[in-house]
């Protein structure tokens, strides 16, 4: 072994002996193969983005569906306002729903032309 070379193939910095671009293109080459295989964990798994968009509609829903009620009760309006803050809820749903596919849509094809 020779004495001037530290072991494991390290420079003598003691860092990575591959040169800036030979890592850079290793790391472009492995951010397009997880890419490729649907793997890219830096974004978060697709199922739990879509888990994450149902809840949000879910809760919308909900609150303004007992929001309605509770203004129901207070006033004595019959099911006409828990009607009226059901689809308010699903509107705010929807449009975050919207919001999100949108956003999302702008950000593939941002990925795509880069």
């Amino acid at each position: 072994m020779d004495s001037n070379k530290p072991p494991n193939g390290q420079n003598a910095s003691g860092g990575d002996p591959r040169s800036l671009e030979q890592r850079e293109i290793d790391r472009r080459r492995d951010d397009l193969l997880a890419a490729a295989l649907g793997d890219d964990t830096r974004k978060g798994s697709r199922g739990t983005q879509l888990a994450g968009i149902g809840l949000q509609f879910v809760v919308a829903v909900l609150i303004c569906l007992y929001i309605g009620m509770w203004a129901d009760k207070r006033l004595g309006t019959g099911p006409w306002l828990l009607l009226v803050g059901m689809m308010t809820g699903a509107g705010i749903g929807f449009y975050a729903m919207w919001q999100a596919m949108a956003s999302e849509n702008k950000r593939n094809s941002k990925d795509m032309n880069t």
